[in-house]
């Protein structure tokens, strides 16, 4: 069975290196690719191998081509566990912002009961002002939250272009 952090390439790698030890089938032999290919899409995970499956006559492709399959469907849910994780990390630092400032330390609006920052204070002058990243009224650029979701998306995107240029690499 394929590995649970195991990529689809190491996966192949391991399968290859198994026949050649424990049996005498060699996996560059038309039955040995025949076999290989078998347990490649047999033993890989499960939306794997769904995916290799419906491929028409996958039985008669190149390994390299099922793996590329593979590979697509695994870097997909890499992609998917990225987003999912900057929109963690995204509400993480929201409530640690709210943490660190909480309401009873801020001063309010007259007649609004809206929280302000403790540098605002209620009358000030320039209260309507406009955000320079978003274009919005009634905060300014430092306080966006546009800005900051989209700096933390940026950070995971790059984080992952990062890590799928070394794996690229290797393979």
């Amino acid at each position: 069975m394929q590995g649970k952090d195991e990529t689809p390439a190491t996966w192949l790698n391991r399968l290859k290196r198994n026949f050649q030890l424990y049996s005498s089938i060699d996996p560059d032999s038309p039955e040995g690719q025949v076999l290989l290919k078998t347990q490649f899409v047999t033993k890989s995970w499960p939306d794997i191998r769904r995916k290799l499956e419906k491929i028409e006559d996958w039985q008669e492709k190149d390994v390299n081509e099922l793996l590329r399959e593979a590979l697509k469907v695994y870097l997909r849910r890499e992609e998917e566990k990225t987003k999912t994780k900057a929109k963690i990390m995204v509400a993480v630092a929201r409530e640690a912002i709210q943490d660190q400032n909480p309401p009873n330390r801020r001063s309010t609006k007259s007649g609004g009961g809206r929280a302000l920052p403790p540098w605002k204070t209620p009358g000030r002058p320039g209260e309507d002002r406009k955000c320079f990243y978003c274009g919005e009224v009634g905060h300014i650029r430092r306080e966006c939250q546009k800005l900051s979701f989209d700096e933390a998306i940026t950070k995971e995107q790059d984080a992952l272009e990062k890590l799928l240029k070394g794996e690229n690499n290797e393979d």
